[in-house]
């Protein structure tokens, strides 16, 4: 259940601590050192390394600690002060923590610090008079909400009413198979897609199967420690972090939404329910694969991570993937930029391989060479390999890099030589690889390249070199 905690914020010394580590998130950086073993989680919490944080001191005979104990991860705090809850935020971390407390927000008057420490996300301003609060949870009209509080599961329900979440029972038990019907009659949610959020009830629901690789949703999987990776959602172009149900994945927490995973049952149109879950990153990965018309695009995959009891995934099996080499037009990858909305605001990632690439096609082509691209799918990976330039009249497979370094070399050669390998396995041709740097690299890596039978090119000046002994 989702529980409310009443937080009284109105002394001297928590209107302070508000300011300094709610309003103002503590920079993590500037107390490592007390923070010790908790730091690690802290800085996976935190965003740019500061992240808002709240304490609990044990108080008389240690009357707070029975009540902070049912505290959960997931549940809302409600911040009161000048007779109404002033913001609320929700609860993404617990633990004790005495040295960091004493450090952050010092001692009380008995000698005590707030040791039994919190972290939280989603904090919003709120103006909830008290009255409206008593009213919403049955308190007397002299309640002044003065002590550190958790509310009942009943009176929860209420107070989170005022901020705009609705809370049901949930009865569909895991590894329960039911119409999907059944499931939006009773919760809500749209009947047809993969991410269907709710408007009835807190619940975003997530359903995986295997006829979604036709749109390229080809990244659901069940990983061993009980996760899971769900492809997200738009069937062509770029998937949009920022609209749809991949909004409603993001913000769930912020909505106060479970992510609940069905798989398709053996018989049509049912479904099983594999359990809740929960985002684990903020951003999903990007990942490439094909839409529905067959053109290659962004997709993103969310980490899920599991709540409570979950079922492992039926093992079904599947159509055995077939290998395929497709020619492609080399102009698909050679934008100078690309836009991708991965925040609230869109960013732009400038490609610089992909003018390099650009500028050498055009230099083969004014040499009366067949340039364009393969696209290479192969059983044993979702995401289809995508070769850079493909030489046809010299039969070279060429990978282009933005830099000159060791990392960027060391991956070039991995990534020419798979390509090399893939088409010698699934065509019997023998291509030639090579490299094509924005400049000369080091001696070394080009003894290194060397080595490996693999062709050397870079750009120097208007012109291109290769390596020749």
């Amino acid at each position: 259940m989702t529980r409310v905690i009443i937080q009284p914020a109105s002394n001297k010394d928590s209107r302070k601590h508000f300011v300094d580590t709610v309003e103002n998130p503590v920079d993590l950086l500037l107390h490592q050192s007390s923070a010790g073993s908790d730091f690690d989680k802290l800085m996976q919490l935190s965003e740019n390394g500061k992240v808002a944080m709240w304490g609990v001191t044990p108080g008389k005979n240690g009357a707070n600690l029975s009540k902070f104990k049912k505290i959960e991860v997931g549940d809302f705090v409600f911040f009161t002060r000048d007779n109404k809850v002033y913001s609320t935020g929700e609860v993404t971390h617990i633990f004790n923590n005495p040295k960091l407390a004493t450090e952050i927000w010092g001692t009380d008057a008995n000698n005590q610090t707030w040791e039994n420490m919190y972290t939280l996300k989603n904090v919003e301003s709120q103006e909830i008079p008290y009255p409206i609060l008593r009213n919403a949870i049955g308190s007397d009209s002299g309640d002044n909400f003065m002590g550190f509080r958790p509310l009942d599961s009943t009176k929860s329900v209420s107070a989170l009413s005022l901020i705009g979440i609705q809370t049901i029972n949930w009865d569909i038990k895991v590894g329960e198979v039911l119409k999907r019907t059944a499931v939006h009659s009773r919760y809500g949610g749209a009947g047809m897609g993969g991410i269907e959020p709710s408007a009835k009830t807190p619940n975003v629901f997530i359903f995986t199967s295997d006829t979604g690789s036709t749109y390229g949703y080809n990244f659901d999987e069940e990983l061993e420690d009980g996760s899971f990776l769900y492809t997200g959602d738009g069937q062509t172009g770029d998937q949009d972090i920022s609209i749809g149900g991949n909004k409603a994945i993001v913000e769930h927490r912020k909505k106060g939404r479970a992510l609940r995973i069905f798989e398709a049952a053996e018989q049509k149109t049912f479904v099983r329910y594999v359990g809740e879950f929960e985002l684990a990153d903020a951003e999903p990965e990007v990942r490439r694969a094909p839409d529905g018309e067959g053109n290659e695009r962004d997709v993103l995959v969310f980490h899920l991570l599991p709540v409570g009891q979950t079922k492992q995934l039926t093992k079904q099996k599947k159509a055995p993937a077939l290998a395929t080499v497709v020619r492609q037009h080399s102009e698909k990858n050679t934008e100078e930029s690309h836009t991708r909305k991965i925040s609230a605001s869109t960013t732009v990632a400038t490609r610089q391989e992909g003018q390099l690439q650009k500028r050498y096609e055009n230099y083969l082509r004014l040499k009366g060479f067949d340039v364009d691209t393969f696209m290479i799918s192969i059983p044993e990976s979702n995401a289809p390999l995508r070769v850079d330039l493909v030489d046809f009249t010299n039969e070279k497979i060429i990978e282009v890099k933005a830099g000159l370094t060791r990392g960027y070399v060391r991956e070039a050669i991995g990534q020419v030589l798979d390509y090399v390998f893939q088409l010698k396995r699934i065509r019997n041709e023998i291509w030639k690889p090579a490299i094509l740097l924005p400049g000369k690299p080091s001696d070394d890596l080009i003894a290194l390249i060397d080595s490996l039978n693999i062709e050397l090119i870079w750009e120097e000046q208007d012109s291109f070199k290769v390596f020749t002994k």
